[in-house]
């Protein structure tokens, strides 16, 4: 369905994912209602953040001295970078963990496990939906 007239888009013309956990309305403003460009930023948003999990829970496990200020800069980049597609809770979360981190009110450990449950919840969202368009030849 077209959000805009609530009815289903003409024959030929792919909809709007509704996907779990994006603003679509917000999504669509940021790429000027360019599906192409919102399937582009899918992509990246897999590949620069699709082991970001298991790489930060590494790299806390391990203790390194930088790795809070690293951690920190990384929580800013998918803000952003959440932002851009419309995935506005987990931009929140990852904000408020930042400052969290940075203010010593938790720690890294925590940080890595509570906003990667959430990127890794959207990131198998956005990869059966790539998965399902893809089949549909889209």
């Amino acid at each position: 369905m077209n959000a805009i007239t609530s009815r289903p888009p003409p024959h030929g013309v792919e909809a709007w994912p509704g996907l779990p956990g994006i603003d679509a309305a917000a999504a669509k403003e940021y790429c000027g209602n360019s599906l192409e460009l919102f399937k582009r930023l899918l992509v990246l948003l897999r590949k620069n953040y699709g082991d970001w999990s298991g790489d930060w829970l590494a790299v806390v496990s391990a203790g390194s001295a930088s790795s809070k200020a690293d951690l920190c800069a990384s929580l800013h980049k998918l803000r952003g970078g959440a932002s851009t597609i419309g995935a506005s809770h987990l931009a929140l979360v990852a904000g408020q963990v930042e400052h969290s981190l940075k203010e010593g009110q938790v720690q890294p450990l925590e940080a890595v496990q509570r906003v990667g449950e959430m990127l890794d919840r959207l990131l198998v969202q956005v990869g059966e939906w790539q998965e399902s368009a893809q089949a549909r030849g889209g």
